[in-house]
C-alpha cells in the first residue's frame, strides 16, 4: 500500500537498515528476516496520520514521474537529485515521523534511538528469563530469627557460572557512557567484534577463530541475535577452516526460531 511504501522510504526505516543490516563488501545487504522482520512499525498511527503519509508517498512517486528518462541511480544521485523529489521526501519524513511521536526527530541517532527503545519493548517478552542457581543443602544460609541481627553472607546473591567467552569479546557489549545510544552501542560492538574476527582470518589463526565460535555456541544467550547473524556473515570465506561454524549456526538458528523467525530465510547462504 502507499502507507507501507512512504514508512519503508523514509528517513527513520533507512537509518534502522543501516544500523542493524548485514553488508556484502561496501553494499548493504538488506534482509527480510533481520531488517524487516525486526523492524517496529508504528503501533497505534490515527486515521489522519496515515493519510497524511500516504499523500506524502504519492507525492514522492509523482514527483519520480516527473523524470521518465531517468533511473533510480539518477534520481538518488546526493549531487543530482531534483528538487522536487527531495522536497517531497522531507515531507515524507516528517509525516513517518509523526506516525510514532509528535515531537520530531532531531537526527538519525534519535530516530535508531527511539526505535531500538520500541524493538526492545516487543522482544523482552518473548526473551528467556535468567535461571537462578539453586544452593545445595550444605551451603544454604543460616535461618534468620526475629531479634537477631542479619549477617551479611546471607544476603550474598549465588555467583553465577564463569562465562567461557573472551574477555575482550564480554567487554564489547558493555556500555561507553550513558550518553551512548542503544543503536551506536550495537555498531560498536559490531565494529570491535568483526575487527578481531578480521584479523584473525587474516592471520590464518583459524584455531582461534574456531575457538571463539564454540564458546559463542556454547552461551549463545549472551551474544544478541543481529551480532550472532554478524558474525556468520564475516566468517563465511573461511568455513572450511571453522570446524564448529556449524554449530555456532544451529545456535543462532534456535534464537532465530524461539523468536519465532525462519532461520532459512534469514542465514540463507552463511
Amino acid at each position: 500500500t502507499l502507507y507501507h511504501f512512504g514508512v519503508l522510504s523514509s528517513q527513520l526505516h533507512m537509518a534502522w537498515m543501516r544500523q542493524v543490516c548485514g553488508r556484502l563488501e561496501s553494499r548493504y545487504r538488506y534482509s527480510v528476516g533481520l531488517v524487516y522482520n525486526n523492524f517496529p512499525w508504528p503501533e497505534t498511527p490515527k486515521p489522519a496520520q496515515r493519510a497524511a503519509v500516504e499523500r506524502a508517498a504519492q507525492a514522492v512517486l509523482d514527483a519520480r514521474a516527473a523524470f521518465p528518462g531517468a533511473t533510480l541511480a539518477d534520481l538518488y544521485d546526493p549531487l543530482a537529485m531534483p528538487p522536487a523529489l527531495s522536497a517531497a521526501h522531507t515531507a515524507l519524513d516528517k509525516a513517518v515521523d509523526k506516525c510514532y511521536r509528535a515531537a520530531p526527530f532531531p537526527s538519525d541517532r534519535a530516530r535508531v534511538e527511539y526505535l531500538f527503545q520500541l524493538y526492545e519493548q516487543l522482544t523482552t517478552p518473548l526473551m528467556p528469563t535468567a535461571k537462578v542457581k539453586k544452593q545445595r543443602p550444605g551451603n544454604s544460609p543460616k535461618p534468620i530469627t526475629a531479634g537477631n541481627p542479619v549477617e551479611d553472607s546471607a544476603l550474598e546473591e549465588v555467583a553465577a557460572p564463569k562465562s567461557k567467552l573472551p574477555q575482550w569479546y564480554l567487554d564489547a557489549f558493555k556500555p561507553h557512557g550513558e550518553e551512548l545510544m542503544r543503536g551506536e552501542m550495537h555498531t560498536h560492538n559490531l565494529q570491535t567484534i568483526y575487527s578481531r574476527i578480521d584479523s584473525m582470518l587474516e592471520q590464518k589463526d583459524f584455531e582461534q577463530c574456531d575457538a571463539l565460535l564454540r564458546a559463542v555456541a556454547q552461551e549463545p544467550g549472551e551474544t544478541p541475535l543481529v551480532t550472532l547473524v554478524g558474525i556468520l556473515t564475516a566468517t563465511r570465506s573461511a568455513a572450511k577452516q571453522l570446524p564448529h561454524r556449524t554449530k555456532f549456526r544451529e545456535a543462532a538458528a534456535n534464537r532465530l526460531r524461539a523468536v519465532r523467525q525462519d532461520p532459512d530465510d534469514v542465514l540463507q547462504g552463511l
